[in-house]
């Protein structure tokens, strides 16, 4: 778990701030669980919430701001016959939600969302060979 604050000040705004989140939770039981042990899922979230003030080249900033965000990542692993675990693959997705900072002339914000999507598979090993 994570949990901070702060403050920046600059000439389009300024803010002060608090944050806390989870950072890589441990979600798959792979401690209870044998046939977990090749698998990993984890997760993290983060909370922020600002106080935004007018600076010298805006003047029309919101008040508070919100963002939101959220993550998993899920990772499959495979033993060889040495006993090494190598990585096989990976995804992971991400959400995240923003309530603004500037305004418009009706004092409304512009929300933003975004999200995106990751994979990697891995399907070969490059050796180094001489002869």
């Amino acid at each position: 778990m994570f949990v901070g604050g702060g403050f920046s000040v600059g000439t389009i705004y300024q803010q002060g701030f608090l944050r806390a989140g989870i950072r890589r939770l441990q979600i798959s039981p792979d401690a209870l669980l044998r046939n977990w042990r090749d698998v990993s899922v984890r997760a993290s979230t983060l909370g922020r919430i600002s106080y935004q003030d007018n600076g010298a080249v805006l003047h029309a900033v919101r008040r508070t701001g919100r963002t939101r965000a959220a993550l998993d990542r899920i990772r499959q692993y495979h033993t060889n016959i040495k006993g090494e675990t190598i990585l096989q693959g990976k995804s992971s997705s991400r959400l995240i939600w923003d309530s603004g900072i500037f305004v418009n002339t009706a004092g409304q914000s512009q929300k933003q969302f975004a999200w995106s999507l990751a994979f990697l598979r891995r399907t070969g090993t490059v050796r180094n060979v001489e002869r």
